[in-house]
């Protein structure tokens, strides 16, 4: 499966249900984004997004994250480890497409896992 996609070691060591770099004291955090119509931005910046989403899965703060289906508003969902809510949302300040106005809006949830590859 991971040799395949294109997945960080961390997220395929999830999906094997292997270690991963998830600190005990973390809590798990769900986080929806919902973009602005201005497509064209996003698209301009979404490498520059992704490569800073990808450094958050390098030091295991972000476990997940995808775009929603064409059935809503454009927008997407972040599964982010951290200490608290506030740091989630300094993690967020830093994100090109919150930086550059792409999130129209956004919120943050504990999220707590019950089954499945992210760490509990």
């Amino acid at each position: 499966m991971c040799s395949n996609a294109p997945m960080s070691p961390i997220v395929c060591d999830l999906f094997r249900g292997g270690a991963t770099h998830h600190n005990e004291a973390m809590t798990n955090y769900m986080v929806e984004y919902t973009y602005t119509d201005d497509a064209a931005s996003r698209d301009a910046i979404r490498p520059e997004h992704r490569a800073y989403l990808d450094s958050l899965v390098g030091t295991g703060q972000m476990l997940a994250y995808g775009r929603f289906g064409e059935d809503g508003p454009a927008g997407a969902l972040l599964l982010v480890a951290a200490a608290s809510a506030a740091e989630v949302e300094s993690l967020l300040a830093e994100d090109p497409f919150v930086k550059n106005g792409i999130v129209g809006s956004h919120r943050v949830r504990e999220w707590i896992n019950t089954w499945g590859a992210v760490p509990r």
